[in-house]
């Protein structure tokens, strides 16, 4: 058996107790922000939203894409499989940031590929403080957080569309 051959049956076996699938990403739900701070040195202050709102898959998608994109990194299989994006727009325009999602208990964590973008979205109800006023946390409350310069600039939003609630 030439080396081709033996590399070709090696790499099938991997690939037999992996996933085919690639996960192509559904449907893009629009959320819409609640509440904004920026924050600094000095303090936080509340800012206006204006139009901006993201675009964002289901998080189930969202996770099962980040898996497949990693296994395929993992065994370097061709063609390589691009991670997940979501997209921050305003009225004027979208941009796409490339994401990693993970299940984290209640939420599933967004973070960007390449900075310190991070989106946690709540995948059931909570008692508790709320994220966005005095009720209490509840499937598809979402808290964003992106580093701006020195300081950070969060908001909060509801999106229950890109969740479906843990039992």
């Amino acid at each position: 058996m030439s080396n081709l051959e033996k590399c070709a049956t090696a790499l099938s076996a991997v690939l037999m107790f992996a996933p085919m699938a690639v996960f192509a990403q559904s449907q893009e739900f629009k959320c819409e922000y609640a509440k904004g701070f920026e924050c600094g040195a000095s303090g936080c202050r509340t800012t206006q939203i204006g139009s901006r709102y993201l675009l964002l898959s289901e998080v189930d998608s969202l996770v099962a894409a980040t898996t497949e994109a990693r296994l395929a990194e993992i065994t370097r299989r061709a063609p390589k499989v691009a991670f997940p994006t979501i997209r921050r727009c305003d009225a004027d325009r979208c941009d796409s940031i490339v994401v990693r999602a993970d299940y984290e208990g209640v939420r599933v964590s967004i973070t960007g590929h390449t900075d310190s973008f991070f989106l946690k979205v709540y995948r059931t109800d909570m008692g508790g403080p709320a994220l966005t006023g005095d009720e209490p946390v509840r499937t598809g409350d979402f808290v964003e957080v992106v580093p701006r310069h020195f300081g950070t600039t969060t908001y909060f939003g509801f999106c229950p569309a890109i969740v479906k609630e843990l039992k």
